[in-house]
């Protein structure tokens, strides 16, 4: 991998309409972002990666700052509604080549497809990589720290100021994209594991809470077992 550490940007904020604060709702007796942050810290190599909170700078938003400093763990803050001005405010602090987007409603996020994403990034100099295929809250997607420079100057809409790939999927042609495809045993797009309802959020304490934690820690399930926990869920 590249010398220069790889941003891993998480997104988060409290106010939600449907699940206000839902990132510091207790997953298997720990607050999720922490459940989030062991987990990519778990899978992913400290010598390659860097991990960062971007909230907003909204007074909701305080006890995400205060659950960094107490954590350890970088916290940059900015415009609520204008993402795209926290991820540049974000990379002027911690200057990287890469940069993984991932959300803290995706509690599951998978470092096996973080790696292997910035691995086909750098394999094939691509500007911009997306998970395909896989479930809803498990996948990633990674932008050149040029292209979000790029994206800057092109964001015109609210959409684009709010959503991150938003321009670059309005316009594949100006860009060098490409996709990580998920293997047939884990292409479930339908399965939802992520939080974003009250239902969500029992879905993902039920399917966790089988797991025999004397084996290994929670956030250590490897997303195969995941998903098989998630279908028996379905099923019941």
């Amino acid at each position: 991998m590249q010398n220069k550490k790889t941003n891993i940007i998480i997104q988060c904020r409290f106010s939600s309409f449907r699940l206000p604060g839902k990132a510091m709702y207790p997953l298997c007796g720990i607050p999720m972002l922490t459940f989030l942050i062991r987990r990519l810290s778990w899978g992913l190599e400290h010598e390659y990666f860097r991990i960062i909170v971007a909230t907003s700078d909204s007074p909701e938003d305080n006890p995400v700052e205060a659950w960094a400093h107490q954590e350890g763990v970088a916290c940059i803050r900015g415009n609520l509604e204008n993402v795209l001005a926290r991820y540049m405010k974000t990379i002027r602090a911690f200057p990287s080549v890469l940069n993984v987007r991932v959300t803290a409603d995706n509690p599951l996020t998978c470092p096996d497809i973080i790696n292997s994403c910035v691995r086909k990034m750098e394999n094939e100099i691509l500007d911009y990589i997306q998970s395909y295929g896989y479930p809803l809250g498990a996948g990633v997607d990674v932008f050149t720290t040029d292209l979000l420079h790029r994206i800057q100057d092109m964001a015109k809409t609210p959409e684009d100021f709010e959503h991150l790939n938003n321009v670059v999927l309005h316009r594949p042609r100006m860009f060098k994209t490409g996709k990580l495809t998920a293997p047939q045993e884990l292409l479930k797009p339908q399965l939802r594991m992520t939080v974003d309802t009250p239902e969500d959020f029992e879905r993902m304490s039920a399917a966790l809470c089988t797991l025999d934690i004397c084996q290994r820690p929670a956030w250590e399930v490897p997303l195969k077992k995941a998903v098989q926990l998630f279908e028996q869920i379905k099923r019941n």
